[in-house]
């Protein structure tokens, strides 16, 4: 059976300024590009595309938790339309949207250091404006608003 490939790279940037026993305060941004071969695809075998863009803030405490807030864009690289948009949002393609993040690590435990133990408690909220083709591809809203709220743990043996 076929299988989805896919190719990515990522770029990020910091701009750091201490402010003593509370950590550090933060401009961030980052690049996320991604190349798709979604099994199914009808667009002739080229490879699919897509780019997420994030700027913003971001505190870090002296015990490795951060907050960030920020803005933040998705989207493909191209037009495509039908199946191909279907088969490319099945195989993991961001939404078209953008709009607002607030996301951080927030309660983190273990041992501080390389390799180490640690377990963590984080956290994703986003209000987006989705692609109005997206929005209805998937069956949302036809307002293509979207707020979204994720809780992670993480534990790293």
């Amino acid at each position: 059976m076929p299988d989805n490939k896919i190719k990515s790279w990522s770029l990020s940037g910091r701009y750091d300024h201490d402010i003593g026993a509370l950590g550090t305060i933060g401009l961030v941004g980052t690049v996320l590009v991604e190349k798709r071969r979604p099994w199914g695809l009808m667009s002739g075998g080229h490879a699919l595309g897509s780019r997420t863009l994030f700027a913003g803030l971001e505190w870090t405490g002296e015990g490795r938790e951060h907050i960030a807030l920020g803005a933040f864009k998705a989207g493909n690289s191209g037009t495509r339309r039908g199946f191909d948009r279907l088969a490319e949002l099945a195989a993991g393609a961001p939404l078209n949207a953008s709009g607002l993040r607030f996301g951080g690590n927030v309660l983190i435990r273990g041992s501080n250091g390389t390799g180490d133990r640690e377990t963590a408690l984080g956290f994703d909220a986003r209000l987006q404006r989705i692609a109005l083709a997206d929005a209805t591809m998937i069956g949302g809203r036809a307002s293509g608003t979207d707020s979204r709220l994720a809780l992670t743990l993480r534990h790293r043996f």
